[in-house]
């Protein structure tokens, strides 16, 4: 088979699988079928997160959830504890450190602010791991960037958990 013909077929697949998405019943998770923002996630109040990493955390679900700052009513409070360790994963011979795990774990509980019940909780853990090396600031810099992709990948583990719970409760909640 030649390589443009193989190209064609390629291209044709794409586009019937394009085109059967809507007939076998795809929804977004994340926002409407208009390419808006989920009206459930944007009704999320994220609450305060202490000290910088919880800020950061806090900023990234903000923009995760409402990423067009509708800004509208809050229906839901979002309350997050995080907590972050580290550890030594690789260690020489002379008991010094080459690399290190920054461990985060955010447990989260999502209220109805109309009577304060509990909708739904858990908890979402990331993992990165850094070089400990001879210069400082590359050391700090590596633990920076683990932070930061740690923060990120939490943030998204708490807006897809919370969009599969608003997704399940809407369906439940229509008739069949």
């Amino acid at each position: 088979m030649s390589s443009p013909s193989r190209r064609g077929i390629v291209r044709g697949a794409a586009l019937l699988l394009v085109l059967a998405l809507p007939a076998c019943g795809f929804k977004p998770l994340y926002g409407t079928s208009d390419g808006g923002t989920s009206p459930e996630l944007a009704a999320v109040e994220v609450g305060n997160i202490p000290d910088r990493p919880g800020q950061q955390l806090r900023t990234r679900l903000d923009l995760l959830l409402d990423p067009r700052g509708t800004g509208g009513p809050a229906r839901y409070g979002l309350q997050v504890t995080l907590r972050i360790e580290s550890s030594d994963v690789a260690i020489r011979r002379d008991e010094t450190a080459t690399r290190r795990d920054v461990s985060m774990t955010a447990a989260y509980v999502l209220t109805d602010l109309n009577g304060g019940k509990v909708l739904t909780s858990g908890q979402a853990r990331a993992v990165n791991s850094y070089n400990v090396v001879a210069s400082d600031v590359a050391t700090r810099a590596g633990e920076e960037d683990a932070r930061d992709s740690a923060l990120r990948r939490l943030a998204e583990e708490i807006r897809t958990r919370l969009a599969i719970y608003f997704q399940r409760r809407d369906g439940a909640a229509a008739p069949r």
